[in-house]
């Protein structure tokens, strides 16, 4: 699992050279040394900033992703197979899928909390708010 980068939109924009450093250059070096090392997988984290980035930190997480799908073919026969995974919608982020859903259902209100259902009932969906259960 892959989870190093410059994180922070902010810290991208007036560090670009670390930036650049960091996201795209450490995935080559993480790819050259999973290869090396035979590693059987790899899965990079990623984030939704790299889908249309607007951004240094977006085009660089783009950037990466793109080099660990290219990993695959760059391994050859070394058996090294590379993923990336994109976390899911964060919650007032540019492209958040929240106000979509909500322009589309009716929510049933049970005990002053709004209920949304989307997929199945057995389906877990996460919000994460600051606060952490004692």
């Amino acid at each position: 699992m892959h989870a190093a980068a410059t994180k922070s939109v902010p810290t991208a924009k007036y560090n670009p050279f670390e930036c650049v450093k960091t996201n795209v250059i450490g995935a080559m070096n993480l790819i050259d040394a999973c290869i090396d090392k035979k590693v059987k997988r790899v899965v990079a984290l990623s984030t939704d900033k790299a889908s249309s980035p607007v951004n240094l930190y977006g085009a660089t997480k783009l950037t990466s992703d793109k080099l660990f799908v290219a990993g695959n073919s760059y391994a050859g026969e070394h058996g090294t197979r590379f993923g990336v995974v994109r976390y899911g919608d964060v919650m007032g982020s540019r492209g958040s899928v929240i106000p979509f859903f909500l322009s589309l259902l009716v929510p049933t209100i049970i005990d002053a909390c709004v209920v949304i259902h989307l997929g199945g009932l057995q389906m877990v969906r996460l919000s994460l708010n600051g606060a952490l259960p004692e």
